[in-house]
């Protein structure tokens, strides 16, 4: 069977400003060629890796197996001040995996200078684990050849690989050319004795910046230059690019050596795969806490409970995932404590039992019913109703006290996926003036730590209207226009590259260890400015499976309740979300719907007709919108394709907080209600500022 090469040096979308294919482009491009393996080494950084790990395993689903060696082209310095040079490194094992994300933490949070450094102590000190290669034409090695220093041999000796690149990646259109090209032959021909003298390695790289020559185009645009030739080539290509060295040398450098490099090294997984806050006994203080909420019960409601309960912790047991809910819990109460009025949940946290019993969130997912709360009395109603909130008022026959009105019939595959697959995703909407004043930080430090916490990061890209942009510019400073197909390759090329790592709105990630202390996950400043906090390397939902993720956003709906509670004295926990005056109140016009004593029909015309203030209006747009969607959604019949079932939970939540407000307003005076409304629009406006 033919053996084929192993690609040591490519830079993905993910080189900020630098390169134009995907990782997963190239694993597929190299899977499709037949390569064992290719490396990942973009510049600085290891925001590629969940890409293509992923793309790897769907090619592996495919039939074709390919190893991914992780890695990255670090900007080196010998010293703060020296100027930096580059190293290819590649990843061996999990301590080497460990070090590599220590190296990128300390390069951009103690040594950027305009690029995230690598300090030769640094590399030093996390050496293990680690393959270092002598890099491009900007390596030390290239460098101290091509001025025909004398002290090669020790440059050499610092590396575990020699790399030799092909004449054309550095070709330069001027009349010398040739000559050029020439110089670069006999350089190579230096490094492949010198690896022959000192017994390391020589391996033949591409320095791949995309993916086919037909793309150089567009990186041309994007660095507004460019030149050489920095595709992805072939075995064949790459054994004829360096036929100068002989048959048996070139063979050497481009096959045998690189898949010598690959066999050294192991099948990783860069992100985590166990939940890194995972504590066992977790799992059984949540079960004991719904089960005694559970035990509130009695009637024909205790079987279906105990069901749902079983069905939800098997799912809860297998994904290590009881220790989300405890710290989910725990942020929610201590929120609800601080500022007064019950936490939001979004999207489909509502669709879990033991999310509502656990205190998380209060959208109760079982279907609607009658719950006495005094003496635990429940009643399945034989009317059929959709939602708990629709059915009549009634006393129970037990204690005679006014029975509570609940259940709003969610699936609890809305949260966790057909078949389980999804873990806890818990989102708050919480008032906005913790974000203002910068409070959620100091949440986070209470409850979990002082450095146990980092705000998330999300990588920002080129969008496809700045691409378009990018080439408009270069086609009017060409004086020369793309034809349609071209310049539609070009967007695709250009469309996704990064551009920085800001902070995701409202993300918190809890890491399982100190901040100056953690390896298992690379840190950075936002926008790579020390003025900012500090954030998750990775791309916010990159994280999902194994660090747990907290989404909080500050919410003008949440922080209008939070105000008109203090302003009145009078708790969001006392309203009568059945208080049929209160819609009647706010109704300034005859209602459309068909359900007119539905609290979520209610809520759509309220929000429609109702809050006619202009500064309400203004300052609970968000509220007003999602409304609108949600409950739009939900009476156009079933949920189609294209809608997500967390609809209907998070329309409910949205629903509730309508009522909320409308409450507030018809039972206070109208001074306190817009003096309210007042200041939630300058605590919004303000954080909008800050942002």
């Amino acid at each position: 069977m033919k053996k084929e090469r192993v690609e040591l040096s490519v830079h993905t979308k993910m080189s900020r400003m630098d390169a134009v294919a995907s990782a997963g482009d190239y694993v597929r491009a190299a899977a499709e060629q037949g390569q064992p393996a290719i490396a990942v080494t973009d510049h600085g950084c290891a925001q590629a890796f969940p890409e293509a790990m992923r793309a790897a395993e769907q090619c592996k689903k495919e039939g074709r197996s390919i190893k991914i060696l992780y890695g990255m082209e670090a900007y080196c310095a010998d010293s703060g001040d020296a100027p930096p040079y580059h190293v290819t490194i590649l990843v061996q094992n999990e301590a080497g995996l460990k070090n590599l994300y220590q190296l990128i933490t300390q390069s951009h949070l103690h040594h950027f200078r305009g690029v995230p450094l690598v300090t030769g102590a640094d590399l030093q000190q996390h050496r293990r684990g680690l393959l270092v290669g002598s890099g491009c034409g900007n390596g030390k090695l290239f460098s101290a050849t091509a001025r025909g220093e004398k002290r090669l041999s020790a440059i050499a000796r610092a590396y575990d690989f020699l790399e030799i690149q092909p004449v054309w990646n550095c070709k330069v259109v001027v009349p010398e050319a040739g000559k050029i090209q020439e110089e670069l032959r006999r350089i190579n021909r230096i490094i492949a004795q010198l690896g022959d003298d000192l017994k390391i390695p020589v391996c033949a790289t591409g320095n791949v910046h995309y993916l086919k020559p037909e793309d150089e185009q567009a990186r041309r645009i994007l660095r507004c230059s460019g030149h050489g030739s920095l595709y992805l080539r072939s075995t064949r290509e790459m054994l004829r690019d360096f036929a100068y060295l002989g048959k048996e040398k070139a063979r050497e450098v481009v096959i045998d050596n690189t898949n010598l490099l690959a066999e050294r090294t192991e099948e990783l997984r860069p992100i985590a795969t166990e939940p890194t806050w995972a504590r066992p006994e977790d799992e059984q203080l949540l079960l004991d806490r719904c089960q005694s909420k559970a035990d509130e019960y009695d009637g024909l409601l205790t079987d279906l409970i105990t069901e749902r309960l079983a069905q939800e912790s098997a799912v809860v047991k297998k994904q290590k995932s009881a220790s989300s809910y405890r710290i989910a819990a725990a942020l929610a109460h201590d929120l609800c404590g601080k500022c007064g009025v019950p936490v939001m949940t979004r999207r489909s946290a509502g669709a879990s039992l033991l999310a509502y019993f656990s205190g998380i969130s209060r959208i109760n997912p079982l279907p609607p019913h009658y719950h006495c709360r005094h003496c635990g009395h429940t009643e399945l109603p034989a009317c059929g109703v959709e939602s708990g909130f629709d059915l009549p008022d009634k006393t129970c026959p037990s204690c005679g006290e006014r029975m509570a009105r609940d259940g709003q019939n969610i699936p609890w595959q809305d949260f966790g996926g057909q078949d389980g697959e999804k873990l806890p995703d818990f989102d708050f909407n919480i008032p906005g003036e913790f974000f203002a004043e910068g409070r959620m930080m100091g949440v986070f430090a209470e409850l979990f730590g002082e450095n146990r916490v980092v705000r998330a990061g999300a990588t920002a890209t080129v969008s496809e209207k700045i691409a378009r942009y990018y080439i408009r510019e270069y086609e009017e400073k060409q004086c020369n226009s793309f034809p349609e197909e071209v310049r539609a390759r070009i967007v695709e090329c250009l469309t996704g590259v990064r551009c920085g790592v800001r902070q995701y709105p409202g993300g918190y990630v809890l890491l399982p260890g100190e901040i100056e202390s953690e390896s298992s996950l690379p840190l950075q400043y936002a926008m790579d400015d020390p003025g900012r906090e500090i954030c998750t390397h990775f791309n916010f939902y990159d994280l999902t499976n194994a660090w747990l993720n907290m989404d909080c956003l500050g919410y003008d709906a949440s922080d209008l309740l939070a105000r008109l509670c203090r302003e009145t004295g009078c708790e969001v926990s006392c309203i009568d979300l059945h208080d049929r005056a209160v819609y009647d109140s706010l109704l300034s016009k005859p209602s459309t719907t068909a359900a007119t004593d539905s609290l979520i029909s209610w809520a759509v015309e309220l929000v429609l007709n109702g809050l006619t203030d202009r500064e309400l209006r203004s300052s609970l747009p968000r509220n007003f919108t999602g409304i609108r969607k949600a409950i739009c959604h939900l009476q156009n019949g079933s949920v189609s394709e294209n809608i997500p079932g967390y609809h209907k939970a998070y329309t409910v939540e949205l629903a509730m907080a309508a009522v909320e407000l409308g409450w507030y307003k018809l039972r206070f005076p109208e001074e306190e209600f817009e003096r309210a409304c007042r200041c939630t629009y300058k605590i919004f406006e303000r954080k909008a500022l800050m942002q």
